[in-house]
């Protein structure tokens, strides 16, 4: 394992790092527009996040009968399953604008959420 890490994956770190991404190469100063194309350097309206699973969650991971290697789903970095989660505090922030509450703050809330809605039984 690499140092400091308790082999366990980090969804939260990953969402940060994903908004950093895309918050720094969203900015004019970090990503100029090209003088050979129109259009900005890096274009990240064709930015991808790599290793989408197209197997279907919960069943991969969950049926090791059929996918041997779920058991690395634990330690992985699929995103299936995973982009559900959100951060904590877009949670709170819905919850608080849902009763009513005009004036809060929640930015020095972190972690995630995680979880799945299903809206039916099938």
């Amino acid at each position: 394992m690499p140092r400091y890490s308790n082999g366990k994956r980090d969804d939260f770190i990953q969402v940060q790092y994903l908004r950093a991404m895309f918050e720094y190469w969203d900015a004019p100063e970090n990503n100029p527009a090209s003088t050979l194309y129109a259009g900005r350097m890096v274009d990240m309206n064709n930015a991808y996040v790599w290793a989408w699973d197209t197997r279907p969650f919960p069943f991969f991971p969950n049926n090791l009968g059929q996918w041997s290697d779920g058991i690395n789903y634990l330690r992985g970095h699929w995103i299936n399953g995973r982009i559900s989660s959100r951060l904590l505090s877009s949670v709170v922030a819905e919850i608080c604008a849902q009763a009513g509450v005009t004036s809060f703050d929640v930015s020095g809330l972190q972690g995630v959420v995680r979880g799945y809605f299903l809206d039916q039984v099938s």
